[in-house]
């Protein structure tokens, strides 16, 4: 680990550890505990620290950069893209309170049937459903949107259980029964699901 001038190893390392744990609750998903966050974003602190120059900051705030962008990005890639469609509605119809309507959005009574909606939950839904099903973990959606969320689910799992090779079937099993998988296991799986499903028209373009 690269020292900075100015500064000692335990500093450094205290600096890491507290800031790694005050950004890991934002970011935290599915089987990850918290512990597994601070660690990513330690290790995206000491890596971030060859690079560091004191002329273009102090080091917290370089630091903090860095732990926040890997935290980000990690969720981003592995549960869900946080870039939802409607921010940039080309009807203006978003309702994120609900006052004007009761799913969010003005134009349609369910955001479901919007096209641009539809195609942003396929990517997500996938990787969301492997990763939850590991870790039941619970958000805050509308009873519609929880509704969906189970029939899309259902036909998911459905046409998994038909498709889906020997050589992974026995990860599936674990996975429909909350059995908790190995990380590298869990990875493998959702990359191979990936490969059936996308042709099919689950995982979205």
């Amino acid at each position: 680990m690269k020292i900075p001038d100015g500064f000692d190893e335990p500093t450094v390392v205290e600096m890491l550890y507290s800031l790694a744990n005050r950004i890991a609750p934002t970011f935290r998903f599915g089987y990850n505990e918290h512990d597994d966050m601070v660690q990513e974003g330690v290790m995206a602190g000491i890596e971030a620290l060859e690079s560091y120059d004191k002329k273009r900051g102090s080091l917290h705030s370089f630091l903090w950069t860095h732990i926040h962008n890997r935290l980000y990005n990690l969720k981003r890639d592995k549960y869900e893209r946080p870039n939802l469609p409607c921010l940039d509605c080309p009807l203006l119809a978003y309702d994120p309170h609900c006052l004007k309507s009761s799913d969010g959005c003005t134009a349609f009574s369910k955001k479901i049937d919007c096209e641009l909606y539809l195609r942003w939950y396929k990517r997500n839904q996938l990787k969301k459903m492997l990763v939850n099903a590991a870790g039941d973990e619970c958000d805050e959606q509308s009873h519609d949107s929880r509704l969906v969320d189970r029939i899309y689910g259902s036909q998911i799992i459905a046409y998994v259980d038909k498709n889906i090779s020997n050589e992974f079937r026995q990860s599936w099993i674990k996975l429909k029964h909350n059995v908790k998988l190995k990380k590298s296991d869990q990875d493998n799986l959702l990359e191979y699901l990936r490969t059936i499903l996308e042709p099919a028209g689950f995982y979205g373009q």
